[in-house]
């Protein structure tokens, strides 16, 4: 899963600008368009973005990598 394009495609979805979520992170706006264009984002950057947006981007991640079912995959 390429996670900036996933975090600006839920952004868009939500309705909210990248000056939204600069202002929120808190980061500059042109940060926010270079997280649109990285593969990945540092895990405390994620979470705080996670917790801005009220979106866990770690199950979509998860998800992509081990199936939907993942989360309800009984650990063995």
């Amino acid at each position: 899963m390429h996670v900036g394009k996933k975090i600006k495609e839920t952004l868009r979805n939500d309705g909210r600008s990248a000056r939204w979520l600069a202002d929120n992170i808190p980061c500059e706006r042109t940060n926010v368009y270079n997280i649109f264009h990285r593969e990945s984002v540092d895990t405390r950057l994620l979470q705080r973005i996670s917790e801005v947006m009220r979106h866990d981007f770690f199950t979509d991640l998860s998800n992509e990598t081990f199936g939907v079912d993942a989360a309800v995959r009984e650990v063995k």
